[in-house]
């Protein structure tokens, strides 16, 4: 496997300035709605890097931004209790999506990153919250995060709705919440790709490095989320991605 971003230094300044900028984004949606950096940011720097390489090195700053989060609003441990299941399919998803993650062909990882965020899209919508009540869903949806964490990074969807349901509508307990979560998985995840030699000391370096614009992003949605319509702002990414996702799309058919 190549190394991680390697070569960036070649990269245009107004390459690097873009890539700072998605780091940016995705932090002030994390710190603003409690999920989604992994969304804008995976799916924003892979117009630009190589996308298995992203997906790896991502994972350091994907689980410091939880960090950040809980620093700010506290560790949800009554909540994490009640997530054994959960959790314990989640690893075996991981597991599993890491040995996927070494034989995958870019373009066929591109048009999953299209379908995880279709998937996202859709399943983010009110009417299929009810779908997701059904009684063994926790281990069901722990497992098939760990699948879309293992291959692309990002275990949203399904980690999400879960919380959702957990916690219902209160806006704190479901950004603790959904972070603790993520920060378990991204935790499992980088456990993984290091022992299967993927995410090396050079890679957790660059990781740190990339936390630093993601870290300031999460500062500022923190700060800004009782004064943003979380309608409008909802409303305003889900565009952004369903742009980015047929790009995506564009690019696994090689359009």
């Amino acid at each position: 496997m190549a190394a991680p971003l390697a070569g960036v230094s070649n990269f245009s300044p107004q390459t690097i300035a873009y890539g700072l900028a998605v780091l940016l984004l995705g932090g002030f949606v994390k710190g603003t709605v409690g999920f989604a950096v992994g969304l804008v940011v995976v799916a924003g720097l892979i117009q630009v890097f190589p996308a298995k390489e992203v997906t790896i090195i991502l994972s350091v700053p994907f689980l410091l931004s939880n960090v950040i989060v809980l620093k700010e609003e506290g560790v949800p441990s009554r909540f994490l209790r009640q997530q054994v299941p959960f959790i314990g399919a989640l690893f075996v998803g991981l597991v599993l999506g890491v040995i996927l993650l070494s034989i995958i062909s870019s373009q066929v990882l591109y048009l999953l990153l299209a379908a995880y965020i279709a998937m996202f899209l859709a399943i983010s919508q009110d009417r299929l919250v009810a779908y997701a009540e059904k009684t063994g869903l926790s281990v069901g949806s722990g497992l098939f995060a760990g699948l879309l964490g293992g291959v692309i990074g990002v275990p949203g969807p399904p980690l999400v709705v879960h919380t959702y349901i957990q916690v219902a509508e209160e806006n704190t307990e479901f950004v603790a919440g959904v972070s603790s979560l993520f920060l378990v998985a991204h935790l499992l995840r980088i456990g993984i790709l290091a022992s299967d030699r993927l995410l090396g000391v050079r890679g957790l370096i660059i990781g740190v490095l990339l936390t630093i614009p993601i870290w300031i992003g999460v500062v500022l949605g923190v700060r800004f989320r009782d004064y943003i319509p979380d309608r409008r702002f909802e409303q305003t990414i889900k565009v952004f991605l369903a742009i980015i996702g047929v790009r995506l799309l564009m690019n696994g058919l090689s359009l």
